[in-house]
């Protein structure tokens, strides 16, 4: 349910624009608007993230703990999960958008991207955007980073604990049940592929950016 919801919205806040830009070639949008796109598909994107960490937890406790399975992984604690990944992952999104709203954009108004995005955005400030720079690649860190590695993680004790198993007692549905799950259509495989074009798209594009900045302005000690 989680994850549908997050692929309703995803669509629904960047589609109908990308629409009237290339049908009605209505490409101005309001600053407002800018910043209000950008926090909703940030928020959605480190939601999913997060809530892929949980999964992988949860893949982890089904497989490698399965007896108390039951006793850790309880209703109660599958909500405040859920809404503990919805609500810091909006919040840190905010903490980005309000760095943003600080900043002074100066010309030219043209954005390179389809949407508007964090590293499109900074681009058009002509102020010294270190300071947001630095808090959004710790923040992009903490939602993209931190849960792949979690994820990464969880399946290789899942896995671990597969081949530890004796060929002959091994269940045949073992790595089946791992990488799709009955429950859902999301596995290991769906995790690895959402995580490392996200996790690239959010850290790269700023560590290039400081090296670029680096190269081109030195310090200088006398």
């Amino acid at each position: 349910l989680n994850l549908s919801c997050l692929e309703i919205w995803y669509t629904s806040n960047i589609i109908p624009k990308m629409l009237l830009i290339i049908i009605a070639e209505q490409k101005t949008i309001s600053v407002a608007g800018c910043l209000a796109q950008f926090y909703f598909f940030g928020s959605l994107a480190a939601t999913e993230c997060l809530l892929l960490a949980v999964m992988s937890y949860d893949r982890y406790l089904a497989i490698c703990q399965t007896l108390r399975y039951h006793v850790l992984m309880t209703g109660p604690l599958c909500i405040r999960l859920a809404a503990g990944s919805w609500f810091c992952c909006f919040l840190l999104t905010a903490i980005t958008v309000v760095l943003l709203c600080r900043l002074t954009f100066c010309g030219p108004y043209k954005i390179d991207h389809f949407f508007c995005d964090f590293t499109p955005l900074v681009h058009l400030s002509c102020m010294d955007n270190s300071v947001t720079e630095t808090i959004a690649f710790a923040t992009s860190s903490a939602v993209t980073l931190v849960p792949f590695l979690l994820i990464v993680a969880s399946y290789s004790c899942v896995l671990s604990a597969i081949l530890r198993i004796p060929s002959g007692l091994r269940p045949e549905k073992g790595l089946l049940h791992l990488l799709f799950p009955p429950h859902c259509g999301h596995g290991v495989l769906w995790d690895i592929d959402c995580h490392i074009p996200c996790t690239l798209s959010q850290l790269i594009p700023t560590l290039v950016q400081r090296v670029l900045s680096a190269l081109h302005h030195p310090d200088t000690h006398v």
